[in-house]
């Protein structure tokens, strides 16, 4: 049986002409809805072929393409949907340090994934915002009753090539539970994790 989350951290929902704005923290971190003007941050992250092997099949993605995603998540925030892409800065100095997504993966269930400049990496910072996200964050989406495909979310799940230690190491941290079997997903054999909430 998978390990239920906890509550912790603070956050804040708002409105205005540009839709739905969440912006939380946490002792070393902000992570804030995904904003047009992180557009140069997301380009040189998503061009970075270091940091971009563990992700999907490992590509980097063209600045083209880092554009029409970023501008995806926008229209989602303006729909007022908070699985969405989040970027996420060092709380003490703003610098920008990666990206973290709760998705809808499909009824009732979300996806946990992110990318980080490698300079953040072993830190413990991947970890403090993916708790932040499937604790405090999931709790207040169901609280607020916003729905993954028309249903209450009761479930994050995330994976991970094998070989990328520092990302399924941070879903076992926080608690997700591993699938006996790899699952194909994102281009490659992959661990699968899961958590209710």
């Amino acid at each position: 049986m998978a390990m239920s989350i906890v509550e912790g951290g603070n956050i804040s929902f708002s409105k205005n002409e540009n839709g739905l704005f969440v912006e939380m923290t946490t002792e070393n971190l902000s992570i804030i809805s995904t904003q047009p003007s992180d557009i140069s941050n997301y380009t040189r992250l998503y061009g970075d072929p270091e940091v971009m092997q563990h992700l999907c099949e490992g590509n980097i993605r063209s600045p083209e393409l880092v554009a029409e995603r970023l501008n995806r998540a926008v229209n989602r925030w303006k729909e007022n949907n908070p699985y969405n892409v989040f970027s996420v800065f060092k709380r003490s100095t703003r610098e920008f340090l990666g990206v973290i997504v709760l998705s809808q993966k499909e009824a009732g269930v979300a996806e946990l994934s992110g990318i980080g400049h490698k300079e953040s990496w072993n830190l413990g910072l991947a970890t403090e915002a993916a708790t932040m996200m499937t604790g405090s964050y999931a709790l207040r989406l169901k609280k607020e009753g916003y729905l993954v495909d028309e249903k209450p979310l009761c479930e994050i799940v995330a994976t991970a090539k094998p070989e990328n230690s520092g990302s399924w190491k941070v879903s076992e941290k926080i608690g997700m539970i591993r699938d006996e079997k790899l699952v194909k997903e994102y281009g490659s054999d992959r661990y699968f994790y899961r958590m209710t909430v």
